[in-house]
């Protein structure tokens, strides 16, 4: 059959297909050809700059300073590219107040483009959404202004949305004056479609016709100096990046410096603390050496740097498959009996780079996957545990506030008994909730606990679809150590234990 609209019962949005518009190379020599639909294309002028792009892999956002021409108007001009349906895309708010008190923000729900704009704190948000998906790995180029309380999102060049504010006020001026892409996870404490982090590609973005330079960084630090040169009255001095003006086009500076500094000597004078007399401090924070050199833990226990002045305390394990390292291709099966329905006990060591992934899962399937089941879930780089033990009552989350997809190892001990959920994250934060329903025994059905992923769970939710990739180590359940690498259940697996650097 060469043409399927022949002897067709009914025909629906149906069109013939040319072939791939960008075949013949229509657009000029400066800009590129991309395919918006079958027949469609749009010409997008490609960008001089080497940093015009960027791809965020949902574990790392950025910020940038961010200050109105025109505190009456907005503009936003960008290309993106994703095959993922959530994410914040930028957020620019007026926090000292409430994050959402005024704010603007873009996000990726479900697949669609939603603009969020509140510049009165004693209005209601006022939201555009695209009626088209954009996660299909393809370029899109949106194209949004605000003026006064005119708002009007483009989608590439043909698709238009336009709404008008119903606030007062008509002037947005952010403070702190940041906008921050990709991602920003204080906002996880207040909505859930603003704590996810965008996982695509960025490219030719321009605030208010000004070009962003994606890749380069903000200053950690920076100083103005005096000096009795007429020529070069004043100067500035920056510590741990430079800013872009300040560039020349040759410029081979890539990332900021991450670390800490003793003490700096400028005009043969010594700055103890660099922190004093800085014009314009930036995620900087005071250094007090090396936690562990004092060997702060037990005897039977080592020492793990967290951060640059925190530390936990881990004990070693005298088992040799005490540890296990997955790359996201394989998960693994153990039997699991509770010794009391009333209480179910878990204490674990993980290290991992990746911000989202199954830890473990345990449920009463013969039902539905999701009917009752305790699970242990990574989400934007916090980790999350589910309860649900009741058929008739709803899910019950215990969140972490703080990212653990570092590298570095963190401890977590969880504890349900009966009705009360305590989830504690190396030692020092504490997360407590309590179920409302009225069952308190729990008993899986089959009896397995499932480590690193399960497949059959992917019907149900994206959260439980994606595979851990990191390490495991030290694994206790209900109290009883429990073997990783060997079992007759896995036997047939490639398993290995954790190597010493997670470089994955």
């Amino acid at each position: 059959m060469n043409d399927i609209r022949h002897n067709a019962v009914e025909l629906f949005n149906l069109s013939e297909y040319y072939g791939y518009p960008c075949q013949s190379n229509p657009c000029p020599s400066n800009q590129q050809c991309y395919q918006r639909e079958s027949n469609n294309y749009t010409c997008i002028e490609q960008s001089k700059h080497h940093d015009a792009s960027l791809e965020l892999d949902g574990t790392v956002n950025v910020i940038y300073s961010y200050t109105p021409l025109n505190l009456n108007r907005n503009y936003f001009d960008l290309l993106l590219k994703t095959k993922h349906s959530s994410g914040l895309i930028f957020y620019i708010g007026e926090t000292s107040i409430s994050f959402f008190s005024k704010y603007i923000s873009l996000i990726l729900v479900n697949g669609f483009l939603q603009f969020e704009t509140k510049i009165d704190i004693n209005s209601s948000v006022v939201v555009v959404k695209s009626r088209i998906r954009i996660d299909d790995g393809r370029w899109h180029r949106v194209e949004i202004e605000r003026f006064r309380r005119r708002i009007i999102m483009k989608l590439d060049d043909s698709h238009r949305y336009q709404t008008v504010l119903l606030s007062k006020e008509t002037e947005f001026y952010p403070n702190p004056s940041y906008i921050y892409i990709g991602g920003y996870n204080r906002l996880c404490n207040y909505d859930e479609q603003h704590c996810r982090s965008y996982r695509g590609c960025l490219n030719n973005v321009t605030i208010d016709h000004n070009y962003l330079s994606l890749i380069k960084e903000s200053p950690v630090i920076s100083y103005e100096l005096f000096s009795s040169n007429i020529l070069w009255p004043r100067s500035f001095t920056f510590i741990g990046n430079l800013p872009n003006q300040y560039r020349s086009t040759n410029s081979h500076i890539i990332e900021g410096f991450q670390g800490a500094i003793q003490k700096i000597i400028l005009n043969n004078h010594s700055i103890n603390d660099i922190r004093h007399n800085a014009v314009e401090l930036f995620n900087l924070s005071e250094y007090y050496g090396y936690p562990c050199q004092s060997n702060p833990c037990p005897s039977n226990q080592q020492c793990y740097q967290r951060e640059l002045n925190n530390y936990t305390c881990i004990e070693q394990s005298k088992h040799q498959d005490a540890s296990l390292e997955l790359d996201g291709t394989v998960n693994v099966i153990y039997s699991y009996t509770p010794l009391n329905l009333n209480r179910n006990y878990f204490d674990l060591l993980l290290k991992t780079k990746h911000s989202s992934g199954l830890i473990f899962y345990i449920g009463e399937t013969s039902i539905s996957f999701f009917s009752k089941y305790l699970s242990l879930i990574l989400i934007n780089g916090f980790l999350q545990f589910e309860t649900k033990i009741d058929i008739n009552s709803s899910v019950v989350v215990v969140k972490s506030r703080i990212r653990i997809d570092d590298g570095r190892w963190h401890r977590v001990e969880i504890e349900r008994f009966r009705r009360r959920i305590i989830m504690k994250l190396d030692d020092s934060h504490r997360y407590q909730t309590v179920l409302l329903s009225k069952e308190t025994e729990f008993y899986p059905n089959p009896s397995y606990i499932y480590i690193g992923g399960y497949n059959r769970l992917c019907n149900y939710d994206e959260q439980h679809c994606r595979s851990y990739r990191g390490c495991l180590n030290n694994i206790t359940i209900d109290h009883n150590y429990l073997s990783l690498i060997k079992g007759d259940i896995n036997q047939h697996r490639l398993l290995k234990p954790c190597s010493s650097n997670l470089t994955k």
